[in-house]
């Protein structure tokens, strides 16, 4: 059954499948069956399809009295960064947004890797996979016009659009150090594509990352960084 069909229209779409199934089981048999059998088969196969014509009608009617809900689109937002020079460590996390105009509701996965590279080779990679619970709900964006929101005569709970992942904690190395430390950040909203969603292309995120020595801002000379792109500090 396509998530898009409501549940009031799902047993007409459950048939339309298993017609579906019986047609194409009978054109495996029609292909090496004898003769005398043939016949029987081919009167077999156009029931199959009429009936799946009458039941293709049923859901367009169904469909038309209970149209689909709409559908979540799952962004892949940002990290956060919070840096302990103290610690030499900083913890990560991701940050998914709802950005489509129906409900998404866990559960799913968020896989998240952190790749650290000494100069350009790269050292490690670590990866971590978040499951969003069954008991969060991302909200969709609000469709409103400036006259509903003022017309408001009470402030409404904001809903939840976005989910942050727990905190990660990575050792920390720097840029300006020998060897030259950079990060690499990369997740994958709802990795196993449990949600149906209007757009599964804006799931992933990635970018690069690096910091210097808190002694390198009272630097008199300067810092040099040779980057071949993409990099941000």
């Amino acid at each position: 059954m396509s998530p898009a069909v409501p549940p009031e229209c799902a047993g007409i779409a459950n048939e339309i499948a298993s017609l579906e199934q019986e047609g194409k089981e009978i054109q495996q048999e029609l292909a090496g069956a004898s003769p005398s059998l043939k016949p029987f088969l081919q009167r077999e196969l156009r029931r199959v399809k009429r009936e799946m014509g009458l039941r293709e009608q049923d859901l367009h009617g169904c469909l038309q009295q209970h149209p689909p809900l709409p559908r979540p689109d799952l962004l892949a937002k940002a990290v956060q960064l919070r840096v302990n020079h103290a610690t030499r460590t900083f913890d990560v996390t991701a940050v998914a947004r709802n950005i489509g105009p129906g409900i998404a509701r866990g559960p799913f996965r968020i896989d998240f890797a952190v790749s650290m590279y000494q100069g350009n080779d790269l050292a490690n990679t670590r990866v971590r996979v978040f499951e969003v619970p069954a008991s969060v709900t991302l909200f969709g964006e609000p469709i409103a016009t400036p006259a509903d929101a003022t017309s408001m005569s009470f402030v409404a709970p904001i809903p939840q659009r976005e989910y942050v992942t727990e905190r990660w904690e990575i050792p920390l190395f720097y840029r300006d150090e020998a060897p030259s430390h950079t990060y690499e950040f990369e997740f994958l909203v709802d990795a196993e594509q449990v949600v149906a969603e209007t757009n599964e292309s804006n799931n992933r995120f990635f970018v690069r990352w690096w910091t210097t020595t808190p002694a390198a801002l009272q630097r008199d000379e300067p810092f040099v960084i040779e980057s071949t792109g993409g990099t941000i500090s």
